[in-house]
């Protein structure tokens, strides 16, 4: 009895000891979050203003060669920015691109592209034209865009919130959300990143591998389909169903029964030659013994 009631009464705690370390780890986990940003968010953002003050000066980008890939037209959306650059040391970086230029006739038209104004800020139109200008020379909207775009496509950042979101889901619905934080012996394993990485360095070759295999498996799922679609019939307690009744389900089923079973999709299938059943597998003989 008293074995019983010392259970009962661990088992009355337990619930709220869980929730207590759940609480603490999600606390934990948004602390760590915080201090990231606040460590590595200025050292991401002066990486990469110094990436691109070097690209403005050295290959003229985003002035006469235009942006190739998807980052770089991101990057260019800060270069007109009045804010930039603003971690990097370097402030005159556009007054020296705008001196190469000199004396060219595209010279202001390069003024427009790094955001130089030419003209006075009192030389608006209207009083609101003024008040607008002032207000986005105080909050570089542009520059912020472009900042929250680099932070949210950093992957150890990405990894940090999704962390501290699984740890806040845990909390409030499920605790087996938690399992989810085991991924972080990744990082915590030079062996397991290793693992990660060559798998990812040869991600394009395994994609193209796959897709081949699924073009090759199509192919067998059309001459299937359109001459030995009666050799998918498969008896069920329900009565007979044929796997191959229609484009779709024939090939789900080839990848489902051609790849995993040993010997392919002939081991499934039932194949009846004049009414004479050539039965070689257990699968075969209840679809024949049906027949």
């Amino acid at each position: 009895g008293e074995v019983c009631g010392l259970e009962l009464q661990d088992s009355e705690w337990m619930p709220l000891l869980l929730w207590a370390f759940s609480l603490l780890h999600f606390f934990l986990s948004s602390l760590l979050v915080f201090s990231y940003c606040y460590i590595k968010v200025p050292l991401i953002i002066f990486k990469k203003e110094k990436w691109i003050a070097r690209q403005l000066e050295a290959k003229q980008l985003w002035l006469i060669q235009a942006p190739t890939t998807l980052a770089e037209k991101w990057d260019g959306i800060v270069v007109p920015s009045q804010s930039f650059p603003r971690n990097y040391w370097d402030k005159q970086v556009k007054r020296r691109v705008c001196k190469q230029w000199e004396g060219s006739c595209c010279n202001e038209t390069v003024w427009g592209k790094l955001g130089i104004a030419t003209g006075s800020p009192f030389s608006h139109s209207t009083k609101w034209d003024h008040i607008r200008h002032t207000l986005l020379s105080i909050v570089d909207v542009r520059y912020y865009v472009w900042a929250c775009g680099v932070v949210l496509t950093n992957m150890p950042i990405l990894y940090h919130i999704f962390y501290c979101f699984s740890s806040f889901v845990g909390l409030h619905w499920n605790s087996f959300f938690f399992s989810l934080h085991l991924l972080d012996l990744v990082l915590s394993f030079k062996l397991l990143k290793t693992v990660i990485s060559s798998v990812l360095h040869n991600g394009k070759q395994l994609a193209m591998t796959v897709l081949m295999t699924c073009v090759v498996i199509y192919i067998y799922t059309v001459i299937a389909f359109n001459f030995f679609r009666s050799f998918y019939r498969q008896a069920t307690p329900e009565g007979e169903v044929n796997n191959c009744n229609s484009m779709a389900r024939c090939f789900i089923y080839h990848i489902d029964q051609g790849l995993r079973s040993g010997g392919g999709i002939g081991n499934v299938w039932c194949v009846c030659e004049m009414f004479m059943c050539v039965c070689t597998s257990p699968h075969q003989r209840t679809c024949c013994s049906r027949l």
